[in-house]
């Protein structure tokens, strides 16, 4: 999640908690300077893990279903991973089936958009593909990468 998506959601009045994850300590430090220039309310909200975030839970990884059972519903998770979004998936399985969770995911490649359209749809998340804006046509992203869409999930 980048510092601007954990400012926005925790700007938000009804979001309570902002979870992340950022495995390089000085990204997670600069990040948590970043959220404290807007203020120490922001600050209370979001708690950053330094750790990756996956299907396990060891000294340098951690899973969503580990850090959020308690976590009031709704729940919105942002995901944007680079290709390991299945493994994230995985680590938030019960998080997922226990419902009331918005999934918002970045997806790189048309197998792995595949791959969790069919993972959330088989736990009863309805799935909408979002293509890139018209204007990416001429004001690139900035990277390379020949599929970039967004999917959005939400529990039916």
């Amino acid at each position: 999640m980048t510092a601007g998506t954990r400012t926005y959601f925790a700007s938000l009045p009804n979001i309570r908690f902002v979870a992340a994850f950022e495995p390089d300590a000085q990204l997670a430090a600069q990040a948590m300077e970043n959220v404290k220039l807007n203020g120490e309310a922001f600050a209370k909200k979001v708690q950053l893990f330094n750790k990756f975030v996956g299907n396990k839970d060891d000294a340098s990884w951690c899973s969503i279903d580990k850090v959020a059972p308690d976590i009031a519903r709704p729940i919105v998770v942002k995901l944007d991973v680079d290709g390991g979004e299945m493994d994230v998936l995985q680590g938030a399985e019960q998080t997922l089936r226990r419902g009331g969770v918005n999934m918002v995911i970045e997806t790189h490649t048309p197998e792995l958009e595949h791959d969790c359209k069919a993972f959330l749809e088989a736990m009863g998340y309805q799935t909408r593909i979002i293509n890139q804006g018209w204007y990416r046509s001429f004001i690139r992203d900035g990277r390379q990468i020949a599929h970039n869409r967004w999917m959005v999930a939400i529990k039916a």
